[in-house]
């Protein structure tokens, strides 16, 4: 996304906006993926139980803002390139759902390896 983005930066043909668009979008899903990936790595290494609990709801608060955040982003964007107003709620739903399951698959899967840290 960042890259279309900056190749077309002062190119698009059909909007000016859909540039930032993607590259604000992209921005903030790589930040959203680097941020995990921290949190596994650091959620590992916490020693004191304390820091871990801290850890988990600094990263919890911070999944979800940026999710929250790359929500509106894509309702935001989706007002760029639609404007049946029907299409945009299936497809916020549609993403919404895909959000959830991640951060569920997520959870249970830090959940599964403090089970294991701990039997």
């Amino acid at each position: 996304m960042c890259a279309v983005g900056a190749i077309y930066f002062n190119d698009c043909p059909v909007q000016r906006f859909i540039p930032i668009y993607l590259l604000v979008g992209g921005a903030f899903s790589v930040y959203a993926n680097i941020s995990g990936l921290i949190q596994t790595l650091c959620h590992s290494r916490a020693s004191d139980e304390g820091k871990r609990v801290a850890l988990t709801i600094f990263c919890k608060i911070n999944e979800s803002l940026v999710g929250c955040f790359l929500l509106a982003w894509f309702i935001a964007g989706k007002s760029l390139e639609a404007y049946n107003f029907q299409s945009v709620i299936k497809t916020v739903f549609f993403v919404f759902i895909q959000y959830n399951i991640r951060l569920m698959r997520r959870s249970q899967t830090a959940t599964t390896s403090n089970m294991k840290q701990y039997t």
